[in-house]
């Protein structure tokens, strides 16, 4: 039995609500960051830029602003608004999908100079790895936009 006079154990969290990402979600952010960063690096040192279409540079930024929101996340700070996060939680992980399965099908995406085309079995191996590579990637932007009522200071779920 333990001391009565002991105040008692609480939890103010509630249940589905996040109080702060563990550090595992900075290691995350921070790895991913680099690989996106030393491909991009290495492709524009090796092939230059005049292959990329428009649609890879939209993609470019696509990414770019689902990284934000990963690391509004894993550093718990405040960036824009929780709405605009739980859309983009729906936009990020949809238009991942229209690139790399739709879009490069399609050959509307730019090819790589001086490569050979890919075959089926290679083209959705690829692809499905990069999908879960991004899978934490997408559940950071929904936890940020929907699960984090704390850091953005929202009284109630409904908003």
């Amino acid at each position: 039995m333990g001391n009565p006079f002991e105040a008692p154990a609480s939890d103010l969290a509630q249940p589905g609500e996040i109080i702060r990402p563990p550090a595992r979600w900075r290691i995350y952010a921070l790895s991913l960051l680099a690989l996106f960063a030393l491909s991009v690096a290495v492709i524009v040192a090796v092939y230059g830029v005049a292959w990329m279409s428009a649609l890879d540079v939209l993609h470019n930024f696509v990414s770019a602003i689902g990284f934000v929101g990963l690391f509004g996340y894993a550093f718990w700070k405040p960036i824009a608004s929780s709405r605009a996060w739980r859309v983009w939680a729906v936009i990020q992980p949809l238009w991942d999908f229209l690139y790399s399965f739709v879009f490069d099908s399609l050959g509307w995406s730019g090819q790589l100079p001086d490569t050979e085309p890919e075959t089926r079995v290679e083209f959705f191996a690829t692809r499905l790895i990069g999908l879960a590579v991004a899978a934490p990637l997408y559940l950071a932007l929904f936890r940020y936009g929907y699960r984090s009522r704390k850091l953005w200071r929202e009284p109630s779920a409904s908003s």
